[in-house]
């Protein structure tokens, strides 16, 4: 098991930090096959920009390690965080809490994706819900006219029936 670290020769910067359980050339090639599959991928676009395979120095940080998988990743994620790589955008392992809020961010921003592409759908599904909570509460409110009597408190606060629907429930009767 072995950790390793893609570093620029021009400017010693660190680029990548990694870990495999296989060769490191092994991993590297796969590095390299990567790249040719997903060239725009940070790591690979920076790789280009510097001048290609050539211009990178591999560094063994860790070798012949002795340890699971998940100590190894603990290892990986310790280097990580000393050496702050350019091109690793996600820790290789991660407590609960720190998976609890990475989920709870992704699931805002899916929302708010969401949201901004469907806004007509989502205020149409929000009234209709609000429509059917209130239904049997009897509460005003100026944005449903669909005939039933809402109950509730105007904008002086006083309470009463509206007009709107008092009217629709005599009609109805």
């Amino acid at each position: 098991m072995i950790i390793y670290c893609f570093k620029s020769k021009i400017n010693q910067e660190c680029l990548y930090v990694g870990s495999t359980i296989n060769t490191l050339c092994w991993r590297i090639n796969h590095h390299k096959e990567d790249a040719q599959k997903n060239p725009e991928r940070l790591l690979f676009k920076t790789i280009t920009e510097l001048g290609g395979w050539d211009a990178i120095e591999i560094v063994v940080l860790e070798g012949n390690l002795q340890c699971s998988k998940e100590e190894l990743r603990w290892k990986e994620r310790g280097h990580i965080e000393r050496l702050q790589p350019s091109c690793n955008r996600h820790c290789p392992i991660r407590t609960k809490e720190e998976l609890m809020e990475y989920d709870r961010q992704r699931a805002r921003i899916n929302n708010k994706l969401y949201y901004e592409k469907n806004k007509q759908k989502v205020t149409e599904n929000a009234r209709k819900r609000y429509a059917q909570k209130i239904a049997g509460k009897k509460i005003l409110s100026p944005n449903i006219d669909d005939g039933q009597t809402i109950v509730g408190r105007d904008e002086k606060g006083a309470t009463g029936t509206s007009e709107r629907t008092r009217e629709a429930s005599e009609q109805t009767s």
